[in-house]
């Protein structure tokens, strides 16, 4: 018999602790890419809503969302807003266009 037996033991418990760094890793990196996702996604969503209805439609809609409104900013036909998702802030703009007949 040999003297190795069991050093397989270490290897495997090497192997299970980087396979479990690296599910961690990826699974952060997951998560950040969907909080990012549906922060823009609450931030285009109060844009729309605050373009046609004003900054109270624009909060609801965030809230709704899960976001917080950061910013609210109404430039003639353009509105502008930021809103903050689990730490993930996120801008849209949003126009009023006029359809003349």
């Amino acid at each position: 018999m040999s003297n190795e037996r069991g050093s397989a033991l270490p290897l495997v418990g090497l192997a299970l602790v980087l396979v479990m760094v690296v599910a961690m890793v990826l699974g952060a990196i997951t998560e950040r890419v969907v909080f990012r996702a549906r922060a823009q996604s609450a931030a285009d969503a109060a844009a729309l809503a605050g373009v046609i209805e004003g900054v109270d439609a624009a909060d609801d809609l965030a809230r709704r969302n899960g976001a917080d409104l950061v910013r609210f900013e109404r430039r003639d036909a353009v509105v502008v807003v930021v809103v903050d998702y689990r730490g993930i802030t996120a801008e849209a703009y949003a126009e009023a266009v006029l359809e003349l007949d």
